[in-house]
């Protein structure tokens, strides 16, 4: 059995080139004389160890091979993810730029309280920042928390449309 084998790609070419050259004389055994029993047993065996140091071999191969598979399945969902993201970006960037030209488009002779154009000002001046990049997470930088910016947005298209 192979244990410690330094390049087990160059140990996998040297058993199956042993295995072709067993098989061979196994065969040439058989040609040439095929009532010589002790000499066929002797192939079978060397063939049969081969085939056993070669299992062993690719057995060592399979935790290597899960690695890589799993490697391979984490690195295609990051990227699944990270498209996902630029995909909702694009869709942030443009419900932004709807809402900003439906905002600009309201009359300036619209009569609304102070507060409410204190946030008109406040979610037009401070838009969150998100950085889809493959190194830094995605962070929400802005003066005050998300949560609240979010229901003052809502607060205040409640009060735009809902008011008489």
């Amino acid at each position: 059995m192979y244990t410690n084998v330094i390049d087990p790609r160059m140990e996998m070419h040297r058993l199956t080139r042993s295995i072709v050259a067993a098989y061979l004389d196994l065969l040439e055994i058989l040609i040439r004389c095929p009532d010589a029993l002790a000499d066929r047993q002797e192939k079978m065996e060397d063939l049969r160890s081969l085939f056993i140091n070669t299992h062993h071999l690719i057995n060592e191969y399979r935790p290597q091979q899960a690695r890589d598979t799993l490697c391979m399945m984490l690195e295609m969902q990051k990227n699944e993810r990270i498209e996902i993201a630029k995909r909702f970006r694009i869709q942030l960037d443009t419900a932004r730029q709807t809402l900003r030209q439906c905002l600009d488009a309201l009359p300036n002779q619209l009569e609304l309280d102070n507060d409410i154009q204190i946030n008109i000002q406040q979610c037009l001046i401070n838009e969150h920042q998100i950085k889809t990049n493959d190194v830094e997470p995605i962070t929400v930088t802005s003066n005050c928390r998300p949560q609240q910016q979010i229901v003052n947005k809502d607060r205040l298209l409640f009060d735009l449309f809902c008011s008489d």
